[in-house]
């Protein structure tokens, strides 16, 4: 399905992250810029970088680093990171978030370790997921 499709169809109510459209720049600095205003920029860059260090373990994070440089999960993640921190920070609740193409992407260690931040947000703010399966709208399995 076409993101101008899937818009159409879900915007309204869903907060959708779709793999062939996960990010408007090329590096994810600019991505965080674009969400937080200068006096927050410190602090969700850390958060940021230490959820992708100490959650999802990842090593190769440069915030400077070209976004084509990075594996489709790596991405995935990056963009659920982002997210959650927008998330958290801003203390979202009962946002309904749709992957397409998202969980897809990642390693069953990543997607064991995505689910159990899913739980955690969840309960903290009351999101809901859910995923595009065969041009349907499923919940993701928590």
């Amino acid at each position: 399905m076409k993101i101008s499709e899937m818009i159409a169809r879900y915007g309204s109510d869903y907060l959708i992250l779709d793999f062939d459209h996960i990010f408007i720049t090329d590096k994810i600095e600019d991505e965080i810029i674009m969400y937080f205003s200068k006096h927050r920029l410190k602090e969700a860059m850390a958060k940021i970088e230490g959820m992708l260090l100490k959650v999802f373990l990842i090593r190769s994070y440069d915030r400077k680093k070209s976004l084509s440089e990075y594996s489709g999960g790596e991405k995935s993640i990056l963009c659920f990171c982002l997210i959650a921190v927008v998330i958290k920070m801003n203390r979202i609740k009962n946002v309904k978030i749709l992957f397409n193409n998202i969980i897809e992407s990642l390693s069953e260690n990543n997607i064991l370790i995505m689910t159990r931040q899913m739980i955690l947000l969840k309960k903290e703010f009351a999101l809901s997921f859910y995923q595009l399966k065969d041009g349907n709208v499923c919940n993701v399995e928590l």
